[in-house]
């Protein structure tokens, strides 16, 4: 099929199932913290701006915007920023605009919004502008030709801009895609209704030694809505890519991934015992280390990763006595820590779990961090050594971070 035909037939899958399904009044949820590191500002302000977003009202585009996830959270976000800013909102299917309106209507404070219909291939920085952030979460896989999709919007990404992209894992989708190509050549001459109920009827009957029956992320049950099963099942247009694929494929279109995100998903130590193996680990790269977590532990259904332009040399801030600490979601660390002697977290349903005895000092650095005072401060204030207190803050600092609960700023001063 021609990629100006299998645009329209996805244009037509989401005018119809506009996705993900979601309802305006429940929204409330959605507001109480971030999403995801792609959706929160102090993310994008850790991994692609050393920690100082721009001094100016920040541009947001949110690509393929569906039915507003992103967009409902960034609009929240700036409309409580000292400078603002403003979101563009572009998407293929006007029926999933329609709902991302609905939803960003019903925040009483929010910045404005843009909202534009149409290709994100089509992007142009004549009618749109070029961006401080860039936000395509879902998307670009499911284009004909993802890396025309990059170029794109790196047409419309400005020179120190930053973009946060969310791409499929094939491993964590093991089984699926034999399963599209099954309902693809079992289904392609009826409706989409049809298709749908077709699909209902043929996937609980396969074999339990389908791979995909043995999927429980990504496999089938009865109560997925028709929007979910449409988009999972049915799509014309879907592909996945691997640590190294997305590394290379960043590469060739002119960018440089920061880092994925949150980097627990890729931590390998947490996933092998063998000496041998965790002595070979030591010795590679960052990113063939998390090559290695993907193969390894085979959950991994999809990858999100902060990207800069190649010549952009930007990196995230490192801990140091002049960068404050802030605890991003609101869970009672300390506490966790008091009974489990550990620390622990589910990302995209995966539970992990770190080990770490607190000392009453790991607990009096939880209790005092405020995301105002830097470490040299809290050091300071809690009458500990500098030393002492950067080694102790080091256990707790490498694990929270790699879940996306703790990240860094620069002092104000």
């Amino acid at each position: 099929m021609a990629p100006r035909a299998i645009e329209d037939e996805v244009r037509a899958q989401y005018e119809q199932y506009p996705y993900p399904l979601r309802s305006p009044g429940d929204d409330a949820k959605w507001l109480a913290d971030d999403l995801s590191p792609l959706e929160g500002l102090r993310f994008v302000s850790h991994f692609g701006f050393a920690g100082r977003l721009p001094d100016r009202p920040m541009r947001i585009l949110v690509a393929g915007g569906g039915t507003g996830d992103a967009t409902v959270q960034f609009a929240s976000q700036l409309s409580g920023m000292p400078h603002g800013g403003e979101v563009v909102h572009l998407d293929l299917s006007q029926a999933s605009i329609e709902v991302a309106q609905q939803r960003v209507a019903r925040i009483e404070q929010a910045t404005p919004i843009r909202w534009h219909r149409g290709s994100l291939l089509e992007a142009d920085p004549n009618e749109l502008g070029t961006f401080d952030y860039i936000n395509c979460s879902g998307v670009l896989h499911h284009l004909p030709d993802p890396w025309a999709g990059v170029e794109a919007l790196k047409r419309v990404l400005a020179p120190h801009g930053v973009m946060g992209i969310m791409v499929y894992g094939p491993y964590g989708r093991h089984g699926l895609y034999p399963t599209q190509e099954l309902l693809r050549r079992l289904t392609q001459a009826y409706s989409t209704e049809d298709r749908i109920a077709i699909a209902r009827r043929i996937l609980p009957q396969l074999p339990k030694r389908h791979p995909l029956q043995n999927n429980a992320i990504v496999g089938y049950v009865d109560s997925v809505p028709d929007s979910e099963l449409v988009d999972r099942f049915l799509h014309p247009c879907d592909r996945a890519f691997s640590v190294p694929e997305a590394v290379a494929w960043m590469k060739d279109g002119g960018l440089r991934i920061v880092d994925f995100v949150p980097s627990i998903r890729y931590a390998a130590a947490l996933l092998v015992a063998d000496p041998w193996v965790l002595r070979e680990l030591s010795r590679m790269s960052m990113f063939d280390r998390y090559a290695v977590a993907e193969l390894w532990s085979f959950h991994l259904d999809r990858h999100s990763f902060f990207a800069v332009r190649s010549d952009n040399p930007t990196t995230p801030l490192m801990p140091s006595p002049s960068v404050v600490p802030s605890v991003v979601h609101a869970t009672d660390l300390a506490g966790m820590l008091s009974k489990e002697k550990a620390f622990r977290c589910s990302v995209a349903n995966v539970q992990f779990r770190v080990p770490l005895p607190p000392t009453t000092l790991h607990l009096r650095i939880l209790e005092a961090i405020d995301g105002r005072r830097n470490l040299q401060t809290l050091a300071s204030d809690l009458e500990v050594s500098w030393d002492r207190f950067f080694d102790v803050f080091l256990d707790l600092y490498t694990p929270l971070h790699q879940a996306g609960f703790m990240v860094l700023s620069p002092s104000e001063a």
